[in-house]
């Protein structure tokens, strides 16, 4: 059970922001955060339709779509924790580089598992600091059934997603009890040793899929 969960976490994180939107907008098309996903969904829609387009280029294209509608500088912060006032600003610029290279390479991969995928907004709950959760489920696919919802905070100005959770994890808290033992023993450098020998692991493993004409 754990094992299979853990694969959902790995292949949902992107798809609220891939998938929820339009069901989202339809509820109230002056939401300022539904407004924000429903940009990036016709975005990454346009990419996915895409015909004659390698999945190598698609995927970077979306994952380039996801960085600007995620606030990374907050979902790292909230990994780490405690220790992240411990880090320096070298160190928090560098895990923060390596932890989006590192959910780009695990999680936005084999873009066809998304196929025949929709889902349906269930709900919307105000959260502390101003946040709003769209809460949503997957109809459809490999994945028919699963429960999504999706965290956005207002920054600057602009509506950012800081956490997805997925059959009730939080990929935030997922990663953070990940990263607390590592960071408890060796600190920011060990953490950030390990984290760019895995994002190594995951560049070779991407290469040779993509050698072997995998999809």
């Amino acid at each position: 059970m754990a094992k299979s969960r853990r694969l959902l976490i790995s292949a949902l994180w992107l798809l609220p922001l891939v998938w929820a939107a339009p069901l989202a907008m339809a509820d109230s098309a002056s939401d300022a955060p539904r407004a924000v996903v429903a940009k990036a969904l016709a975005e990454i829609v346009a990419v996915l339709n895409e015909k004659g387009t390698s999945e190598e280029s698609r995927r970077d294209r979306i994952a380039e779509i996801a960085y600007a509608n995620f606030d990374f500088d907050t979902m790292s912060k909230l990994v780490i924790a405690r220790p992240w006032r411990k880090f320096t600003k070298p160190e928090r610029a560098e895990f923060i580089a390596e932890f989006k290279t590192h959910l780009a390479r695990s999680y936005g991969r084999r873009l066809s598992r998304y196929e025949g995928v929709e889902v349906r907004v269930t709900g919307e709950v105000p959260e502390q600091r101003g946040d709003v959760t769209i809460n949503s489920q997957v109809m459809g696919g490999q994945f028919d059934g699963a429960v999504l919802a999706y965290r956005m905070r207002e920054k600057d100005g602009d509506w950012l997603a800081i956490d997805v959770i997925i059959e009730g994890v939080s990929l935030v808290s997922n990663f953070r009890s990940q990263f607390k033992p590592i960071v408890a023993q060796g600190g920011a450098a060990e953490l950030l040793r390990r984290l760019k020998d895995k994002n190594d692991v995951l560049r070779d493993e991407i290469e040779a899929e993509q050698g072997g004409g995998a999809s």
